[in-house]
């Protein structure tokens, strides 16, 4: 029976499957100690199929199981080592398939990208201001963030946009990287464009950020993308982080590749030598422990570090020591660098070691910070590829006059090893430029120390600043197309904001002219009705228009006159005043039609609307908070899935399932083309270790006596709860997020079958069901 595909059976059935395939071979353990001979284990092959396990099948089937001097196999190990993290497959399985990407890993993807976009719609103090699938998979997702305004990052930002007249560039373009194993293992963010300034973030020199929730150490299988991009955040605030404004105008960082590889610095990719490993080591640069140790200059210009005298006996006389033993230094916050060591040195505290402190400015820690240490094994560079971090470099290789590549090597041969995605200094003419390593072969850390002459072939990639003549033009005819391009939209904008506030006003003025009109009428009504005074009222203009009023008629009975006219009916006056030609005084609402009137001329004067827009608003009545109105719905609380874009979850799980499966062979050292190639071809490679392994963290084992349902206030008696409850409870909680109490809820209600209760709860997370 065959180990079983994580892309069809859940974490809970695989671990099923291996206890079933160890109790069959307990058959033939006869000591009763978990181990069985290879001769017998050889024997069960060949009673299998004979034809097909051949004596070469056989060798290579058991070439990476190690066993015991009496030849006795651990039989868990060697089902491990069928599926192990990082291998070709050892056994053809001609005729598979490619199996779905695990479903279950899949909706907690889409659960994570569906709250991202919940934030954006949102908007508000979360600052993600876009969150978009690269490529239609959600193994790569682009998400753009801003930062509070005023703060030294938002304003490097502003700065950019301006400067750029691109206002889409007032936020910070991230990229999040999924590996196979999410969400057991953390996801990689990148930082995109623009460029920050090298060592003002937490952050390589080729945009990786780092920070302790990244690492597999800091990471929780429950911990939501959102929280992880807010953490973000807050890390480059706090680190004050500065845009390089004058290299993000020429170039962000590079582009992403067709296929993410990730990280190839990883534990499983690097091989221990020995067994020595050192948790919370502290760390002082060679500098600083000048004061007490003397001259460490020899130490400052390599990249080795120096231990302390005690951990000799330890180191050399460890089991698997060779002379080309190397040492991974790695970070809190994730930093890798691989170098050899320069000494022992006495004086220095058991738990200490020392590094030069260009080596301590490259992994981002301060003197005294608590790093791990262990020893590896690295092979021999056969390929690098570097990118110097400005044009200087060019320019002092330049004025050296010398072969640029006989200088690169003699600095080189100063340093033990190289880390992708670390920078080294180089000296030049006595001057030191650093360069940032972007790719090494055959692995992602390598060494460079040859008992010959050293040699590799090495390749340029071009510094962010550097820019020709032709990129130079190019670039200038876009920003001056932007700029005409912004005018053309400003001069749009304000024609259209002109036409608005004159449509405004004009509505503004007719509104308050039929009021007026209101007023007049109501107020006009008289009971006299025989009209005796003769009136001529003069229109602004010079018209005169005739009405006879009866004696006693109110003001507004004239003003009512006026307001009907052709003039007024035309002109929709702001107000109007009525003057009296003898004695010349302007009439008031308290006046009324006299005799002495008969035969007179009543003037119209028109009264001037304000010219500022909000005084014209608030006069005529319509309220208003300032500037154009515009009418923008905004997404109530309890509708914001009414906002979010259509997603095709077939379509995106197949694109998802074609990322996944081919990063698994690249991560496997399989060429790129040649994975894509396969996948084509329904080639799949077995799960690894660690993915049959997932979510397997030690935790305290809470009392299981009994387990308290709050959702239903059911208690589960002690014989209905499995012996591996807190196991299967862990898995779900570490899964959806949900707290222990409702993991346990759910695994209860669906009779502690693991993958329906994870089902079940991210469907509740989803909004698939009422919760």
């Amino acid at each position: 029976q065959a180990l079983p595909d994580q892309g069809s059976e859940s974490l809970g059935q695989a671990m099923e499957a291996e206890n079933r395939i160890v109790a069959a071979f307990r058959k033939f353990d006869v000591q009763g100690d978990g181990c069985i001979h290879r001769a017998e284990l050889e024997e069960v092959f060949r009673k299998l199929d004979p034809e097909r396990w051949t004596e070469d099948k056989l060798n290579l089937l058991l070439s990476d199981v190690q066993s015991d001097d009496t030849g006795r196999i651990p039989v868990v190990d060697w089902l491990h080592s069928l599926s192990s993290c990082g291998e070709e497959p050892a056994i053809e399985s001609a005729g598979t398939t490619a199996p779905q990407m695990p479903r279950l890993n899949f909706r907690r993807l889409l659960k994570e990208f569906r709250e991202m976009q919940q934030a954006v719609v949102r908007g508000g103090s979360s600052g993600i201001a876009r969150c978009e699938l690269v490529d239609e998979s959600l193994m790569v997702w682009e998400v753009e963030v801003s930062f509070p305004d005023g703060s030294v990052l938002q304003r490097g930002l502003d700065e950019l946009a301006n400067s750029l007249f691109d206002d889409a560039r007032r936020c910070l373009q991230l990229q999040a990287r999924f590996p196979p194993e999410y969400p057991f293992a953390p996801p990689e963010i990148w930082l995109r464009q623009p460029r920050l300034k090298y060592r003002t973030a937490p952050a390589t020199f080729g945009g990786k950020v780092c920070n302790p929730l990244l690492t597999r150490a800091g990471w929780h299988a429950s911990a939501s993308m959102l929280m992880v991009f807010e953490q973000v955040q807050s890390a480059l605030l706090d680190s004050g982080a500065e845009v390089d404004v004058a290299v993000s105008i020429k170039k962000g960082y590079p582009d992403s590749p067709v296929v993410i590889g990730l990280d190839r610095t990883r534990t499983s990719n690097i091989a221990q030598m020995g067994d020595f490993r050192r948790e919370d080591m502290t760390v002082i640069s060679a500098q600083e422990a000048e004061i007490f140790l003397g001259d460490l200059g020899r130490l400052e210009a390599s990249d080795k570090l120096m231990l302390p005298l005690e951990l000799a006996e330890e180191i050399y006389g460890g089991e698997g020591f060779c002379g080309n033993m190397m040492f991974e230094v790695k970070t809190r916050g994730g930093r890798k660098t691989h170098c050899a060591l320069l000494d022992f040195g006495h004086g220095i505290p058991a738990d200490h070691f020392l590094l030069p402190k260009w080596v301590m400015d490259d992994l981002l820690i301060e003197e005294r910070d608590t790093v791990t240490i262990r020893s590896v094994h690295l092979e021999l560079c056969t390929f690098a590829k570097i990118q110097p971090h400005s044009v200087d470099f060019y320019e002092a290789l330049d004025r050296s006059g010398g072969d640029p590549k006989t200088i690169l090597m003699q600095s080189l041969r100063r340093f033990s090893a190289l880390t992708e995605d670390t920078s080294i200094p180089i000296e030049i003419a006595g001057a030191s430029y650093d360069v940032n390593v972007v790719e090494l072969r055959p692995a992602g850390a390598v060494s460079i120390i040859s008992h010959g002459d050293f040699d590799v072939p090495i390749d340029f990639e071009a510094a962010p600043d550097l820019e020709d003549e032709v990129a130079l033009r190019a670039r200038q005819d876009e920003l001056v197309a932007r700029y005409r391009a912004r005018q053309e939209a400003c001069r749009d904008r304000q024609v259209a904001e002109r036409s608005s506030a004159e449509q405004a006003a004009s509505e503004a003025r007719r509104r308050r002219f039929r009021s007026l009109q209101e007023a007049a009428r109501s107020s006009s009504e008289c009971s006299v009705t025989e009209a005796t005074v003769e009136l001529a009222i003069r229109l602004p203009g010079g018209k005169q228009i005739y009405r006879s009023f009866p004696e006693g008629a109110p003001f507004a009975a004239l003003l009512h006159f006026v307001l009907l006219s052709e003039w007024a009916e035309t002109h929709e006056p702001w107000g109007v005043q009525l003057m009296m030609s003898f004695p010349r005084r302007v009439m008031q609402q308290s006046d009324k039609v006299t005799k002495a009137m008969h035969r007179s001329v009543i003037s119209v004067r028109e009264e001037a609307a304000p010219t500022d827009l909000e005084e014209l608003l608030r006069e005529s009545g319509q309220a208003h908070g300032g500037g154009i109105a515009y009418d923008l719905e905004l997404p109530r609380e309890g509708f914001v899935d009414d906002w979010l874009p259509e997603i095709d979850e077939e379509a995106v799980h197949a694109r998802t399932q074609k990322a996944f499966e081919v990063q698994r062979f690249v991560r496997a050292g399989v060429d790129v083309v040649e994975a894509l190639a396969r996948y084509e071809a329904g080639e799949v490679l077995p799960p690894g270790q660690a993915e049959l392994e997932l979510g397997s963290e030690e935790r305290p084992p809470p009392a299981l006596a009994r387990v308290l349902s709050r959702r239903h206030s059911e208690v589960i008696e002690v014989s209905s709860v499995p012996e591996d409850a807190d196991a299967q409870i862990t898995q779900v909680m570490a899964f959806t997020g949900l707290p222990r109490y409702l993991a346990a809820d759910f695994l209860a209600r669906y009779d502690w079958d693991v993958q329906e209760a994870i089902n079940q709860a991210l469907d509740h997370l989803d909004g698939d069901e009422e919760s």
